[in-house]
């Protein structure tokens, strides 16, 4: 076995590569500037062309990967398969997730029909452009107070629930003010021309909802109209006082009518 020790290997001319035609075996680490070649093995090298297999375990940047099997984490403009995140652009035909998908950004858009979902479980706003079709049961939220009695002027949260029941008789006459929640109005989520319903279920006393009905705590701008013409004079007196309520938003100043009707269920 020979050994050779030099600095630089070049062609005959000074200048030119050197050819292995019968290949050559290294047992250390090859390092290049430029690989223009398939490679099978641990490389480390500035710029790839060409054909990858393999592992690569401390690759910082990949303008074009193929075939990545076990659990990487890949980085695409700032993408974290394992795990994906990505503040670049992911474009593929087909995708199949194992595991959990989490999307961070302000808008998700799905241009396709989505065919099926085994559960949807949504924190914050769904918005739907084209219709809604809603098959099997139907659970909507409702908030029951089974202990306490309806205040005089009841903050009437829609984040909580739109069907509010209280089932303690009220001491005094109590008037509505709907609203989202304590930081958010409910102008801030209607537009002109949008539509909610609601509805109060009281436990009856000598008492009655009164007429003057708020929203984000005026009565300003709010126009309300009775089923039957009139609101109630009186209450039931036994069972539950029931109201339903249909508040459209007919202006940005914010301007609202609100149907409303009274009927009782002993």
């Amino acid at each position: 076995m020979s050994q050779i020790n030099v600095n630089t290997i070049t062609g005959k001319d000074g200048g030119s590569a050197v050819n292995f035609p019968n290949g050559i075996t290294v047992t250390g680490v090859v390092t290049a500037t430029t690989l223009n070649q398939n490679v099978v093995g641990v490389v480390s090298a500035t710029t790839f062309d060409g054909n990858v297999t393999g592992n690569a375990d401390t690759a910082t940047v990949a303008t074009n990967a193929q075939g990545l099997s076990g659990t990487p984490n890949i980085t695409v403009g700032t993408v974290g398969c394992g795990n994906v995140t990505s503040s670049g652009n992911i474009s593929a035909t087909d995708a199949t997730f194992s595991g959990n998908l989490t999307v961070q950004g302000t808008t998700t858009t799905i241009d396709t029909a989505v065919t099926a979902v085994d559960s949807l479980a949504v924190d914050g706003n769904v918005d739907v452009g084209a219709g809604l079709s809603a098959y099997g049961y139907k659970i909507e939220q409702g908030r029951s107070d089974t202990t306490s009695n309806i205040g005089a002027t009841h903050n009437y949260d829609l984040g909580t629930g739109h069907i509010q029941r209280f089932s303690a008789a009220s001491g005094s006459n109590y008037s509505p003010n709907f609203r989202i929640d304590a930081s958010t109005t409910l102008n801030s989520k209607m537009n002109v021309g949008d539509v909610i319903a609601a509805t109060l279920i009281v436990a009856s006393s000598s008492h009655y909802c009164l007429n003057t009905l708020q929203v984000d705590g005026t009565q300003v701008g709010v126009t309300t109209s009775w089923i039957g013409g009139s609101a109630p004079s009186a209450a039931n007196g036994s069972g539950f006082d029931i109201y339903a309520f249909t508040i459209m938003k007919t202006a940005s100043t914010p301007t609202y009518h609100i149907i409303a009707n009274a009927t009782s269920a002993a």
